[in-house]
């Protein structure tokens, strides 16, 4: 149906300034990552450490809630469902608060709120327990910092897409949407792998320190993009100039 639909429904436009311009793949991708202004490797190396960070925790958030919140089978998934919520609710209004102060500023203050929300995690078990929280408020604070690590987490991905495109022209957008699926998808090949040795060897609590390890990677490497705002105007010299 989805196929179905793109055909009959989505016209695309040629843009006829640059529609014969023919830019290989390998040619694009040195323009990208031999930039000597790398704003663009830097989001997508940014990019990569955020999606390990999450990736590493999502599919052991259902084991965790039996294991450490006594949930069933059955109820243990919805905890991950509070982050899809918080994500479809506030993914707008990122956005508009991105426009306001700017998407960079938004991605690294959302990266610190996720890093610190990822700390509270790994101590919820502790602070539960030392302030003698029913199984009620047990839960319902776990979901509640789920719920906020989906509002900070939607902001962040809402907001990189759009950085990436703006860094683009016409004749390398595709290349540089590619890369940047080719980087989140490497790291779900990567953060399962790392985050089922760790927590064999440490715990299933320890899945949130990595994650906010690595949230901070992201945060750091942010800081070195300096390009992808709205009032940016795209790549002036694409990869065709280069080759040429």
């Amino acid at each position: 149906m989805a196929t179905l639909l793109l055909f009959l429904l989505v016209k695309e436009k040629k843009n006829p300034e640059t529609q014969d311009k023919k830019v290989s793949i390998f040619t694009s991708i040195k323009f990208i990552l031999g930039d000597s202004e790398p704003s663009a490797l830097m989001i997508l190396l940014s990019l990569l450490a955020w999606f390990i960070a999450y990736q590493g925790v999502l599919p052991w958030i259902g084991i965790y809630g039996i294991e450490y919140l006594n949930l069933s089978p059955g109820l243990a998934p919805f905890s991950s469902g509070m982050v899809g919520i918080a994500y479809a609710v506030f993914a707008i209004p990122a956005g508009i608060l991105a426009h306001k102060i700017g998407r960079k500023k938004t991605i690294r203050i959302c990266l610190s709120g996720l890093t610190i929300i990822l700390i509270l995690l790994f101590f919820h078990h502790s602070f539960s327990q030392a302030l003698h929280f029913g199984p009620g408020l047990k839960i319902a604070t776990f979901w509640a910092l789920l719920f906020c690590f989906g509002i900070f987490w939607g902001a962040v991905t809402t907001n990189s897409f759009p950085m990436l495109w703006q860094m683009a022209d016409y004749s390398t957008m595709g290349i540089y949407t590619g890369l940047y699926y080719f980087f989140s998808q490497a790291a779900g090949v990567i953060a399962p792998i790392l985050t089922g040795f760790l927590r064999d060897a440490f715990g299933s609590r320890v899945v949130f320190i990595n994650a906010a390890l690595f949230m901070i990677v992201a945060f750091l490497l942010m800081g070195r993009v300096k390009r992808g705002e709205a009032e940016d105007k795209p790549a002036g010299e694409s990869a065709a100039s280069q080759e040429a």
